[in-house]
């Protein structure tokens, strides 16, 4: 899939098929297919799925503006990915090593919210629970972002 701008442009995976509303840490995002978006490379993405189908970049090193999936429709692509599926609750947990990075859950075929995301292990100040998002020194509380390619561009 690719999304088409007069700025950018933005190959998605061939099997990523974005949920129509997304609840990113009390942020709504409607038909936004890129939640969070650096170099202009998708760091975070939510599939539809009976569990959220999550794509998850981190930078080749600390100090690179080159990012790769870390994290590929739930499937690692590292072994300091792991993930566990919460099956009854039509969730999923992704840590990396010891900490848990992510925690989103399937609202309905058409909504999934994701209630914690701490992205420090990568590099991001970018954290948040099911109140806040916190990015750098800004917090996002109960927006809504509409119809846009990219929730949130970050470098």
């Amino acid at each position: 899939m690719n999304i088409q701008g007069n700025l950018i442009n933005i190959t998605l995976p061939e099997d990523y098929s974005p949920y129509p509303t997304l609840i990113l840490c009390s942020n709504t995002l409607v038909n936004v297919p890129v939640p969070l978006m650096i170099y202009n490379k998708p760091v975070l993405l939510v599939g539809r799925g009976y569990i959220p189908l999550i794509w998850l970049s981190a930078p080749i090193h600390p100090a690179s503006n080159q990012w790769v999936y870390i994290l590929e429709g739930n499937k690692p692509v590292i072994n300091s990915v792991s993930v566990a599926q919460l099956v009854k609750e039509r969730g999923i947990s992704i840590s990396i090593g010891s900490i848990e990075v992510l925690r989103a859950f399937r609202e309905s075929n058409e909504i999934s919210k994701i209630t914690l995301l701490d992205l420090r292990p990568i590099g991001l100040n970018l954290f948040g629970n099911e109140e806040i998002l916190s990015v750098a020194t800004n917090t996002l509380v109960g927006n809504t972002f509409n119809n846009v390619r990219v929730g949130l561009s970050l470098g």
